[in-house]
């Protein structure tokens, strides 16, 4: 099921989306949307977990026709970083 992303709040710089190379560190952010082809540099949850690894796409770029990403239930985005492209990030 995909779930439009103007359903969500958003938090990044402008209040809108994370821009190539734009690092934000997150408090509340659940999950991500795929804007624009995007390559992730960095991405850690709030355990620590790297979530390029979990979800094997370390390097690789990703599409817009690709699904949202979730971080595991009980966590948040902790930091991540963009090489380039957009995305959007979902609040609660």
């Amino acid at each position: 099921m995909f779930i439009s992303p103007s359903l969500f709040k958003l938090l990044a710089p402008n209040g809108a989306v994370l821009e190539n190379g734009i690092a934000a560190n997150l408090t509340r952010g659940y999950g991500i949307i795929i804007r624009e082809d995007t390559v992730i540099a960095a991405w850690t949850d709030s355990a620590g977990n790297n979530m390029l690894t979990a979800f094997n796409i370390a390097g690789v770029t990703l599409h817009v026709t690709d699904i949202g990403l979730m971080v595991p239930e009980n966590r948040f985005i902790r930091s991540i970083t963009l090489t380039s492209g957009s995305i959007w990030i979902l609040l609660p």
